[in-house]
């Protein structure tokens, strides 16, 4: 069985050593890059998860608002108010 594996792997050919060593850096970087896109998008999925929770507090809050001053637009800067014609 040896002598077969053997055998098998003298037909083998190799490519130089410096071309495999191109090979094997090159894909490296390919790694590391999708190692970071990796990164990022597990970033982006908890970053998404917040901007939820955060919307939901903002909506929450506008409720009570509303449920206080009924409907209203409010200036963002100086907190004054006016009334929504027909609740718009």
């Amino acid at each position: 069985m040896k002598k077969v594996k053997e055998e098998k792997k003298a037909d083998l050919k190799f490519i130089d050593s410096s071309e495999l060593k191109t090979i094997k850096d090159r894909q490296e970087v390919v790694d590391k890059y999708l190692f970071e896109v990796g990164v990022i998008e597990s970033r982006k999925h908890a970053l998404l998860h917040e901007l939820s929770e955060a919307n939901k507090r903002s909506e929450s809050y506008k409720e009570i608002l509303m449920d206080k001053y009924g409907p209203i637009n409010v200036n963002m800067v100086d907190g004054s108010y006016n009334p929504l014609e027909d609740g718009k």
